[in-house]
Order: C-alpha cells, then structure tokens, then sequence
C-alpha cells in the first residue's frame, strides 16, 4: 500500500514546487507592508518568507512598500499599489511597480485595465499605471523591450528613456520616446531610494548615472539634414545617440532588431569583471597586431619530433 502511495506522494510534492517557483515570493516589506484579501472578502497582513497567493488582491498600506522575487525576476511595488498574481501574468489595477531582469530571454505578460502587455529582456525598469489607463515606463539599467500580444506594436527603452502605451480605439499604440534625468529620479523614486539597494544594483545605479550625465555634458553640434520634399533644415544633436549606445523608440523596426551582444555590461553600466579582479581581455590593436613576433618574445630552436605511431601499431610487431 505505502509502494502505491509514494509515487502519488512525490506528484504531488511536484505539482507544489512547480506552484511555489511560479509564485511571487515575499522577501522583503517597507513600512507598514502590504494586506491581501481572501475569497471571503477578509484582509489579511503579508507576512516575509511566504508565497503571495493566486488571485488574491494584493494592497500596500500608504506608508508601505514590498518586495517580491520569481525566478530571474525581482518586483518592488510602491505605496498604494493594488495587483493580483495570477498563473501566467502580473494584474496591476493601479499605483506602480519596479522590475528587475537579471536575463535576456526573460519575459512576462503585464495586465491592467485597459492595457496588456509583453516585457522582456535584461535590464531595470519603472512602470507607473496613470490615472486615464495608459503606460508609463522609464527604463533605470540594460535594455527592456515592451510589445503588444499580437505582435503589432512594440518599443524598446534604455536607460533615462521615457515610453507611454495606450490602448485607444480597440488598438495598441506606443507613444514617442523622451529622455529624462536619471539622477533625480532615482533620488526621488520610493521605489529606487526607499528600499535598501545591494551594492551591486546600487554601483549599477550610480555608474548609470554618470554615463547618461557624461552624455548630457557632450558639446551640441550643427549639421544640415535633407527633407523629403529636396531641400534642407537646420538639426542640432549630440555626437552619441544614448547614454549607453544603440537606437530604441516605439514602432515595428524594434522588432527586427536584436539584443546587444554584451547585455551584462549593460545590466552593469561598466566593463565585466572576473572573479580575480582582472578585466576581460580586449581585443588587440592594429599597431601591436603589426609587430613581428620576433620582437616580442625570444624565439625557441625548433626540433622535428618523430610523428606517434598509429594505436593499432604500438603492439605489432615489426
């Protein structure tokens, strides 16, 4: 009898590790945290270490803040923020939240009331739901990619980056993409400053800032732009087109073009590091690649060495 319980037994202990690393986890609450409300209507305060629940409402208390992982991800919901964890999206009734990607092919379906959408990719980003349905997002670290369920739309940001998203007219649109101080806002978010950052994502955060900084700071320059209609205006830019490098904005090209090839490094804003400290090596300039290895390095006298006989002829006999 106990030999045809067991393999139910371990099922079902399956069936309940499978449920938990879908869940939201409570690692972490701000303040006076967040309650969640029960099927009869009950309230009941989120307690750290346990799994938030299936399709139980979830509210942070005015003065609260909470922190949930899944695996890959990392969520911060700020004061006031109302949300319900369901099995294959994240329900945001109102208020906003912040995620952390820690991989590229990470992905997950983010639900409100009028907008559905897809976010993917590796990198640090703010979402806040506004009061007339639509999408705010900022971009904090890496590379966020935002696309419609039907593949129609989508827009990728980078850090300092500013996207909107509606749903107007039954249709998903992407609204133009606009830059904005990263240092005040990481400053004045609850969502960035309110929690006890680790000193990886808190270096990250300063480095970012000094990229997007040292970008503001390059010199503006004229250049004459041609029109369609033939004739030419006058464009003012800068000499780089981001803070980290790469084009983003809203439209169908995003969606042919693909990730960089080094998104730790921009999950990071720096160089990779090894564990022993030295930096991943670069590749070699064109002035040494010219220099004769006879001047770097003593050459040693070569010597013919007899070629190994064939395994088959190591025993036979000559």
């Amino acid at each position: 009898m106990v030999r045809k319980a067991l393999p139910l037994l371990l099922f079902v202990s399956f069936l309940g590790l499978l449920h938990a690393r879908l869940s939201h986890l409570l690692v972490k609450s701000v303040g006076d945290g967040a309650i969640h409300f029960t099927e009869k209507g009950e309230s009941n305060p989120l307690a750290n270490a346990r799994f938030i629940p299936f399709e139980s409402e979830v509210t942070v208390l005015p003065d609260g803040g909470i922190e949930t992982i899944l695996p890959g991800f990392c969520f911060r919901f700020g004061s006031e923020t109302t949300f319900t964890c369901r099995t294959s999206s994240l329900y945001l009734k109102e208020g906003a939240l912040f995620g952390h990607s820690r991989k590229i092919d990470n992905s997950f379906l983010l639900e409100t009331p009028t907008v559905q959408v897809r976010i993917s990719g590796s990198g640090a980003f703010l979402v806040n739901l506004e009061s007339d349905g639509s999408l705010k997002s900022v971009g904090i670290l890496g590379k966020i990619l935002f696309s419609s369920i039907d593949g129609s739309s989508s827009g990728r940001i980078l850090p300092g980056e500013l996207m909107m998203m509606n749903k107007s007219n039954g249709f998903f649109s992407i609204g133009e993409v606009s830059l904005i101080d990263l240092r005040t806002l990481i400053d004045s978010s609850f969502l960035l400053s309110g929690f006890s950052n680790n000193s990886i994502l808190q270096r990250s955060l300063d480095q970012v800032c000094s990229a997007q900084e040292a970008f503001l700071d390059q010199p503006i320059v004229e250049s004459e732009v041609a029109l369609p209609d033939g004739g030419e205006a006058s464009a003012a830019h800068r000499l780089a087109s981001s803070p980290l490098g790469g084009e983003s904005g809203g439209g169908a090209a995003a969606e042919n073009q693909e990730f960089s090839s080094d998104p730790l490094g921009e999950l990071l804003g720096r160089s990779p590091v090894r564990s022993s400290g030295v930096k991943l090596l670069e590749e070699e300039s064109p002035a040494e690649a010219e220099v004769p290895p006879s001047d770097l390095e003593p050459q040693l006298p070569t010597v013919d060495l007899p070629s190994n006989p064939f395994p088959s002829k190591i025993f036979r006999a000559n």
